[in-house]
């Protein structure tokens, strides 16, 4: 089955989350996306988990270099909070 326009990591694991076994999914050259579903699989639960599949990729972690800064950030905030207040917040 030729499926367009999807995030395909994202609908096979939607498809391993309804019972659905996709038996193997290929990117192809044109950006379709093919998947092969096993005899007697139900069509129908098929197309409508492809109905509903939303293709914004999935939000990308970050890295242990993003987590630090970003802990950083949040402790110097705190700490001119806590300046600001000792000082009588100017």
């Amino acid at each position: 089955m030729i499926i367009k326009n999807i995030n395909i990591t994202k609908l096979h694991q939607e498809f391993e989350d309804a019972g659905v076994n996709a038996n193997y999914a290929l990117a192809l050259p044109n950006e379709d996306n093919e998947f092969d579903f096993e005899k007697g699989t139900d069509m129908t639960l098929v197309q409508r988990i492809i109905d509903a599949h939303d293709s914004t990729p999935l939000p990308t972690s970050l890295s242990e270099t993003e987590k630090i800064r970003l802990e950083m950030a949040r402790a110097n905030a705190e700490m001119f909070e806590t300046m600001l207040s000792l000082i009588g917040g100017m």
